[in-house]
């Protein structure tokens, strides 16, 4: 094996020894943006996503500036991409900007909270609000996780992967698998390896439990993401510990929520993933709709892909409070529970994502699931 300069080919965090100090972010109210004041506060910089210090924007006379300094720049390595992808790749951002230059209501901005070590995850998680915090530790081998995915599950058959949701790749996706001819996981890693690789279909919830268990006790979840009383393989459906593999200029697509009340743990190992977040009380403007999984929870949103013309196919859209991020590798997300969210990558990726049930959150994902009960019992009564 390559070790240490495979992985640092291929952008992959490793773990760090010792007890690493970690700076941590979280999501100001917006009310913070409406001050009249100018503060000093520590923004995300435009252009190279570092920190520094510099005045708040003022938000009240100009809905929506609080967010601009969250505008992530346009990715400009990665593998050759096709027309379409690039294009829906700078759509999301130029109707991400739009939305918020037109929203009727300040958003959120991110700012800087601590330096040192991390602060307590209970906490922060009672506040209800998105953090990113560095995380680099999650797989603590020196040879990268996508490598080791081809070496020890490559032999899987491709269309029978599954997730905790049932698919790895969305059924308008499957004719480019067959036109390329892939059949097993192996095949689809080393395409996604090639410099100038062909469009391959975004590979989502594959599930560390049903398919990649001697990888379970592998990954080092940071102590922000535990306690998790559903990380169990037997309540995957709940907690679905699961891998993202894309190309750049793949993304999640529809707006929506996870379901039964989870908060989500992201964290990333290569590449750069955007993330456009709306908080639970956007949901009325969000254009929700009842789905085939859960259609009781009401959490999909027939906004698809923030699309230019969004804003005009969705007008309710200029009432929500937007916001964007870029998760880099070596960086992990806290996302509450209940909030909407939609992703694009900037660049080739590989994340991991954790559905998370914890004493914050319990009787509701309870309740999420007792009020499916007569759905379940009625289909199985049909069913005898």
């Amino acid at each position: 094996m390559q070790g240490a300069n495979e992985t640092q080919n291929h952008g992959t965090v490793g773990a760090q020894g010792g007890a690493e100090k970690r700076r941590l972010f979280i999501v100001d109210q917006a009310a913070e943006c409406q001050s009249n004041k100018r503060h000093q506060a520590t923004v995300a910089k435009p252009g190279n996503g570092k920190w520094h210090s510099g005045p708040r924007l003022q938000g009240h006379h100009a809905p929506g500036r609080c967010v601009a300094s969250l505008r992530s720049h346009q990715a400009t390595t990665g593998n050759k991409t096709d027309p379409q992808r690039l294009a829906n790749h700078s759509g999301l951002a130029s109707a991400r900007s739009s939305l918020v230059r037109h929203s009727s209501i300040p958003s959120h901005v991110i700012t800087r909270i601590g330096t040192g070590p991390a602060r307590s995850r209970n906490s922060v998680a009672r506040q209800e609000l998105p953090w990113v915090f560095e995380y680099s530790g999650l797989w603590p081998h020196p040879v990268s996780l996508v490598d080791t995915l081809a070496a020890t599950y490559g032999h899987l058959e491709f269309a029978r992967l599954q997730g905790s949701y049932g698919w790895v790749i969305r059924n308008d996706q499957a004719k480019n698998r067959e036109a390329l001819g892939i059949s097993t996981l192996r095949e689809y890693l080393q395409r996604f390896r090639q410099q100038d690789a062909p469009k391959l279909p975004y590979l989502m919830h594959l599930s560390v439990n049903r398919h990649l268990p001697r990888l379970r006790s592998h990954f080092v979840l940071p102590p922000e993401f535990i306690p998790n009383w559903a990380d169990l393989p037997g309540l995957d459906r709940i907690s679905g510990p699961e891998l993202f593999i894309g190309q750049r200029g793949t993304g999640f697509g529809p707006v929506h929520v996870d379901h039964a009340a989870v908060h989500v743990g992201f964290i990333q190992l290569e590449g750069e993933k955007e993330f456009l977040l709306f908080p639970p009380e956007d949901g009325p403007n969000l254009y929700r709709y009842a789905g085939a999984q859960f259609p009781w929870q009401l959490r999909n949103s027939r906004v698809y892909n923030l699309e230019p013309a969004s804003l005009d196919r969705f007008p309710l859209l200029r009432r929500t409070h937007p916001v964007a991020l870029v998760l880099k590798a070596g960086q992990a997300l806290w996302m509450p529970a209940n909030w909407w969210h939609t992703t694009m990558n900037h660049s080739n990726t590989v994340s991991y994502s954790i559905r998370i049930v914890n004493h914050t959150n319990v009787l509701r994902t309870v309740a999420e699931y007792a009020a499916g009960l007569p759905r379940l019992l009625s289909r199985l009564s049909a069913r005898a």
